[in-house]
């Protein structure tokens, strides 16, 4: 992709996408339509760009491409959470970090959408209980994982941004304990 030329980059993108689906080639097919997307949402269009990106990850996911997914996922969130989506990000998010999982995703790939669900949900200390539940599974996971701060860290912020200090007190220092 021609980063910041999205009308220079459209013309490849669509060309990418029209000939791996014509030869059949799904992973190419998802991996272009995951740039096809992003593309869209940069020239203005951000419904296209969103369709592209599901049907990136639904192709992804049928393909079995742990990348394809991962990156169809990370993309989607970003667009929604920069579009002030963040409710439909973080479920993204779940949906993203579940069908890696099932995929036998290794930690260093899903470490992007528990990033990135850690950023939404630092971003937004009011997006519900939805959200509390989802930090509470990416916290778990990241524990197992051994690299738990980025989770904890947006404990911390969601509850400070609620003035719950007591609670943004304990995750910090649940962070500053994760080897």
């Amino acid at each position: 992709m021609l980063l910041g030329e999205p009308d220079e980059a459209m013309p490849l993108a669509t060309q990418a996408v029209e000939l791996a689906e014509k030869i059949g080639a799904d992973v190419e097919y998802a991996h272009g339509l995951a740039i096809l997307g992003i593309v869209q949402a940069q020239r203005g269009d951000l419904e296209a760009g969103l369709a592209a990106l599901h049907t990136s990850f639904t192709l992804a996911c049928r393909s079995g491409s742990i990348e394809g997914v991962v990156r169809a996922a990370a993309n989607q969130m970003y667009l929604l959470y920069t579009a002030g989506r963040s409710a439909e990000a973080l479920e993204v998010a779940r949906s993203g970090r579940r069908a890696a999982r099932s995929l036998g995703a290794p930690a260093a790939l899903t470490s992007v959408l528990d990033n990135n669900t850690a950023a939404v949900l630092t971003a937004d200390p009011d997006a519900g209980r939805k959200a509390d539940q989802l930090l509470a599974e990416l916290i778990g996971e990241s524990r197992a994982k051994r690299d738990a701060v980025p989770a904890t860290a947006a404990a911390g912020t969601r509850g400070w941004g609620r003035g719950e200090r007591d609670s943004a007190e304990e995750a910090g220092h649940d962070a500053q304990e994760v080897p």
